[in-house]
């Protein structure tokens, strides 16, 4: 559940706190500017009782269920006297740090620890789903929920209409993924758009594949691709993520000098305005999309 599955006339209030109440876990998400971020007219949003996030934060702690607080951006644990009454106890949490540089494996380990088993399954995956995450990461309340492993599980990402600002692009936001048995596959970063939306921010990019694989007698040189081949945007290198929409507009099964266009979009807890945008693979490959960064 994100916020945009809630439905239009819907209690987002009464939604959002039914989905906090039926989690297994919620996951607060604390940015490098959390505790000083504020609202259009200057004021602390963790000091307003009616924020959305700090509501929710209070819900998760009056909830049975366990709450994490994730660190992200080098961000720093708060203490109690830096806190709203309501949302003390969140310091008392043990909390887990997500790191730039070992990324995939503290999210391995974090979930790991929220399975409490020793290994992750191949045979699924888990996905963080933001609701209501605030303005520059100043906390947020995250569901984790299980899902099949495989492509095709996404939805389709929304169509751009006149609130989607488009970025600025590099030169050449390309590169070349090696595969086994002289296959490859060339990325293109082409239109890459963003908006603000309820605390956050959508990223929709349109990549360009194309199989540029050796002919080699005997082999099959075709190349499946779909969700996967997307492992994380990195917003001036604080991951958003995996993947949360996905649509290939053609074949997903790429015949040798063959291309396709794929959507696939993120949401971002970090203002994508100037900020350094690179691609990372499922390779991995990091492709720079902005320029000068």
């Amino acid at each position: 559940m994100d916020v945009s599955a809630i439905a239009v006339g819907t209690d987002f209030v009464d939604q959002v706190e039914r989905a906090i109440s039926t989690s297994d876990v919620s996951l607060v998400v604390m940015g490098p500017n959390w505790l000083g971020a504020t609202d259009p007219e200057g004021r602390r949003r963790l000091d307003d009782p009616e924020d959305h996030v700090r509501s929710e934060v209070r819900s998760a702690l009056a909830s049975p269920n366990p709450v994490v607080p994730v660190q992200v951006g080098d961000a720093s644990l708060p203490t109690e006297d830096q806190l709203p009454d309501d949302l003390k106890a969140l310091a008392r949490r043990q909390a887990v740090e997500l790191r730039d540089e070992t990324w995939s494996e503290d999210v391995e380990m974090l979930v790991r620890r929220l399975e409490g088993k020793e290994t992750v399954g191949k045979s699924r995956r888990w996905i963080p789903v933001a609701i209501g995450l605030v303005v520059l990461g100043v906390a947020g309340v995250l569901i984790w929920q299980a899902q099949t492993d495989g492509d095709g599980d996404l939805p389709p990402c929304p169509a751009r209409d006149g609130t989607w600002i488009p970025v600025e692009m590099a030169e050449d936001a390309t590169e070349v993924e090696p595969l086994p048995d002289g296959r490859a596959l060339l990325y293109r970063v082409g239109r890459t758009d963003y908006k603000y939306e309820s605390g956050q921010w959508p990223i929709v990019l349109d990549v360009r594949l194309e199989n540029v694989s050796e002919d080699v007698e005997g082999i099959d040189d075709h190349i499946g691709y779909g969700d996967t081949a997307f492992h994380a945007l990195r917003v001036d290198r604080v991951s958003a993520g995996p993947p949360t929409c996905f649509e290939a507009r053609g074949d997903r099964d790429l015949a040798p000098e063959e291309a396709e266009i794929a959507r696939v979009g993120f949401i971002s807890l970090v203002d994508p305005t100037e900020a350094s945008l690179m691609l990372e693979t499922d390779g991995p490959l990091m492709i720079q999309i902005t320029p000068g960064a």
